[in-house]
Parts: C-alpha cells; structure tokens; sequence
C-alpha cells in the first residue's frame, strides 16, 4: 500500500503543478499589471494637478487633500522621495516626509484660505521632528503666518513657505 501512495500522490502533484501553476502565474501577472497601470493614471493625474495650479488663487480653490498632493508633487519634481503621511487618516501632525540625500523632512500642509497659521502650530511640528528625530521640518500654508510663528521658527530647522512659493521660503 505505501508504494501505491508515493507514486499517486507524485502524480497528483505533478498535475496540479503542470495545469494550475500557469494559471496561477497569469494571475499574478494581471494583478501586478493592474497595479501598474492603477499607479501610472494616479501619477498622471499628480503631474496634471502639479501643472495646473500655479497661482495662490488656483491652489486655494483645492481641497485639503489636493493640497497635500500637489505639495508632495512639487518636492517630487524637486527630487524628493515623498511618503504620504496624512493622506485619509489621522497623521499625528505630519501630512508628508521627504527624503533625500540620508535627511528626512517633515511636512505640514496648512489649507486654510483666510487664516493665519499660528505659532502653535510651528512649535508643535518642531516637538514632532524631535519625537521622530527628523532633521527638518517644512510647513506649507495658503494663507499667512503669524508674527510669533515666524519669530519661533529663526534659527531652528524649520522652513515656511506660502503654497504657490514651495522654492522660497518666507
């Protein structure tokens, strides 16, 4: 009885082996195909989002989560490696994490059309870059910042920058 068994159970696995395994591998090929093409129409459509809004006026038309794409879009095209932190969720503070030449840099994307960012704000994402151990920290906003908040900001690692002027910081 045991040499019958060897030899089925061979047999069985040969024939499972030879008729599902390319069925298996042209799954795996579809999805993975699938996959990319989801990733190129969502890059397409950062690129388009990054071309189109050009001015203050443009990008305060966005909601709070175009606004955060595009911002990641605009340090893509300036070499960064963007994680998107906040994207649908809860992001403890930090929307984006850039990355580039061994240093990371945390974001803070402030959509507010007529509204100061206040200098709670700056110290509460300078507590984040030390909690993480970050090396910077970028907030970007549509609006202004406070007096306090650009006064808190001198001499630590803390860029601002208004939306439309992501290459000069205030």
């Amino acid at each position: 009885a045991e040499r019958i068994e060897k030899p089925i159970s061979r047999s069985m696995f040969t024939a499972i082996a030879t008729h599902s395994l390319p069925v298996f591998v042209w799954i795996l090929l579809a999805v993975f195909s699938l996959g990319a093409l989801v990733s190129f129409v969502e890059r397409r459509k950062r690129s388009h989002l990054f071309a189109t809004r050009t001015d203050l006026a443009a990008i305060r038309e966005l909601d709070w989560r175009q606004f955060e794409i595009l911002i990641g879009e605009a340090f893509r095209q300036q070499g960064y490696r963007v994680t998107e932190a906040g994207l649908g969720g809860r992001d403890g503070g930090v929307d984006l994490v850039l990355h580039r030449d061994g240093k990371n840099t945390l974001v803070q994307c402030k959509h507010w059309r007529n509204r100061q960012t206040s200098v709670a704000t700056v110290s509460e994402m300078f507590g984040l870059l030390q909690h993480h151990g970050a090396d910077a920290v970028n907030i970007i906003c549509t609006g202004t910042f406070s007096n306090d908040a650009r006064l808190f900001a001198v001499g630590k690692p803390i860029a601002l920058f208004r939306g439309d002027k992501l290459g000069d910081p205030i």
